[in-house]
């Protein structure tokens, strides 16, 4: 056999006969379960599985300590969508949706019901209760490395 052949099946060899694969999409990120300090990030409208209108809250923990930093989301289910879906998307939920009654009970007044104002997000830490998601959509169980933590609950605003 020739050095050129030689050289060309030793290249070969280092090539693997499969193709490889990565991941794509958002990172959630995975903190310990308890109540966190957090301040408000921004807000998305977007459709789950291709049906469900959903709100997603982004929040950053504040705390000090593990945490500090990481991205977690509160999501809430919603009526529908009002215009574009997306970034800062405009809504429409129902007056006993989850969303509704922690907005009620975290600043106490609504001045017009047809526009809920999300700048008062924005304004003050508020303390949220931030748990693991183990199981899927479809109640089987993530391995450890696809689990994430999401807010469970806005528990209220930090006094100052």
């Amino acid at each position: 056999m020739s050095d050129n052949a030689r050289k060309s099946k030793s290249a070969d060899e280092s090539v693997t006969p499969f193709g490889t694969g990565g991941l794509v999409g958002e990172q959630y990120s995975l903190v310990e379960p308890g109540l966190y300090e957090l301040a408000f990030v921004e807000h998305r409208t977007l459709l789950l599985f291709g049906r469900q209108p959903k709100l997603r809250l982004d929040f950053r923990i504040v705390s000090l300590g593990k945490g500090n930093g990481a991205t977690v989301c509160r999501w809430y289910n919603i009526k529908s969508f009002k215009g574009k879906k997306g970034r800062n998307g405009d809504f429409q939920c129902a007056p006993r949706s989850d969303f509704y009654k922690e907005y009620c009970r975290l600043f106490n007044s609504l001045l017009r019901r047809d526009r809920i104002p999300m700048t008062p997000f924005g304004k003050d830490i508020i303390i949220g209760e931030v748990g693991t998601v183990k199981r899927d959509h479809q109640q089987e169980s993530h391995p450890e490395a696809t689990q994430y933590s999401v807010i469970k609950k806005l528990i209220r605003r930090k006094e100052r």
